[in-house]
C-alpha cells in the first residue's frame, strides 16, 4: 500500500510540474495555449501575465 501511495504522490507531483512549466515557460507554444488552456493566439500576450500571478500555498497563507 505504501508503494501505491508513493507512486500516486509522484504522479501528482509530475503532473503539477508539467502544468506549471506549460503555463510559465511554454505558454507561447500553440500546443500549450490553444490545446491545454484554450486561449486564442491573439490573446496570448494579454493573458500571459495571469500565469505568473499565481501564489504558492493556499489563499489563507497570507
Amino acid at each position: 500500500m505504501w508503494l501505491a501511495v508513493q507512486f500516486a504522490a509522484a504522479l501528482a507531483g509530475l503532473l503539477h510540474v508539467r502544468l506549471r512549466v506549460m503555463e510559465t515557460l511554454r505558454f507561447d507554444d500553440p500546443k500549450a495555449h490553444r490545446g491545454v488552456f484554450r486561449v486564442a493566439s491573439a490573446d496570448v500576450e494579454r493573458v500571459r501575465s495571469r500565469a505568473f500571478n499565481q501564489r504558492a500555498g493556499t489563499p489563507c497563507s497570507r
